[in-house]
């Protein structure tokens, strides 16, 4: 789920300054590694367009679990991502917007399988409810989703050509404490969102839900 907010501006790093700090062999087949560094442009950018950058920030402790803190910052915005990466496959608990919002799920969103069952028409869903905080207060959300990997293929950025799965996810946010006044507004309506992924096991997200591309990582990917 994606939350657009604007945040105070913040220069990231150039494109070409992301350079190879870790080994292949030490990269799981979903990255978590601490460190790790991903950089992100729009389709057709120029590759010195100021880039975003995802890193992983390593162990964290949130809501009384230790997590994976992932940072995702660039062209004034900045969002961190709270996530569990175990046999099961990688799963959300939460996500912040500094000074904007907060959200906790009461269960986790399951965002990738385990990676034995990673495969061509490997379908997965969940439904959770979540406590979303901003200035204004905290709201109850209820958020479901239907993943489906439809298919593998090649996928070409610039001159790098990846095998890649694609995955399609289809989610919908409600508010479950709308009072009557509420409940008529445009604002307060059920947001259904369709998402488009493409995952490479090992080197991560190379088309991210955002419709952003892989440019450049800081780390030696196993051969294809």
């Amino acid at each position: 789920m994606a939350v657009l907010l604007s945040v105070a501006a913040c220069v990231p790093p150039a494109v070409q300054n992301v350079t190879t700090t870790v080994a292949a062999d030490q990269v799981s087949y979903y990255p978590s590694q601490s460190g790790l560094v991903w950089s992100y442009l729009k389709p057709g950018e120029p590759l010195d367009t100021a880039p975003y950058i995802v890193r992983i920030e390593g162990p964290t402790s949130y809501q009384s679990k230790v997590l994976t803190a992932l940072r995702f910052i660039g062209r004034g915005q900045e969002r961190f991502y709270y996530r569990e990466f175990d046999a099961t496959g990688v799963k959300l608990w939460g996500e912040a917007s500094p000074e904007f919002y907060q959200i906790t799920y009461d269960q986790p969103v399951q965002e990738y399988p385990s990676e034995a069952t990673l495969a061509v028409g490997k379908t997965w869903t969940g439904s959770t409810t979540a406590a979303l905080v901003t200035k204004e207060g905290t709201r109850k959300m209820r958020f479901t989703y239907i993943s489906k990997v439809v298919t593998r293929e090649k996928f070409k950025i610039r001159d790098t050509e990846y095998d890649a799965f694609l995955i399609l996810r289809d989610n919908r946010l409600e508010y479950l404490d709308l009072t009557a006044a509420e409940s008529p507004k445009p604002q307060f309506q059920p947001i259904l969102e369709s998402q488009r992924i493409r995952f490479v096991p090992f080197i991560g997200e190379v088309e991210t839900r955002e419709g952003l591309v892989l440019v450049n990582y800081n780390f030696k990917a196993k051969p294809q």
